[in-house]
């Protein structure tokens, strides 16, 4: 069999991977960063609920305060509604930053066991496998 027919079948076989296998091997590098993931799941939860919040505010603006014509008290209401925005809009932020910051550094990581794992080869190894392929599955693999 030729060479390019074997890289090609490589290729094929090595894109049959199952995604929860994938994910299953990944859950390793996410647990020294648990002190950060947790925290950014917790804000998930909490923007979901102050989500939830923003159309009951709406409602009971309409329902008591504006269908009714009492004007006492919308003021607050709307005070409460842009308040709950702004939580939403820095807890946005929070779980962003946390969640970014996480992927960096295991990627950091990922790329840090694949250089060592390639200092350890052997030559015969860069022989069989154009080096330039080698840098194209790191960068494009890890990045992905």
């Amino acid at each position: 069999m030729s060479t390019a027919v074997k890289q090609f079948h490589e290729e094929e076989a090595i894109g049959k991977t199952y995604d929860f296998q994938i994910a299953r091997r990944l859950l390793r590098y996410l647990r020294p960063y648990l002190r950060m993931l947790i925290p950014a799941l917790i804000l998930t939860l909490v923007l979901n609920l102050l989500g939830v919040l923003q159309p009951k505010f709406t409602q009971y603006a309409i329902d008591w305060h504006i269908l009714p014509r009492k004007t006492d008290g919308l003021m607050l209401l709307v005070g409460l509604f842009f308040g709950v925005q702004f939580l939403r809009f820095v807890f946005s932020y929070l779980q962003a930053v946390l969640l970014n910051t996480v992927g960096q550094y295991v990627m950091f990581d990922i790329r840090r066991e694949l250089y060592d794992k390639l200092q350890h080869q052997e030559v015969a190894y860069y022989d069989r496998n154009p080096v330039g392929r080698i840098m194209t599955r790191l960068t494009n693999d890890v990045d992905s």
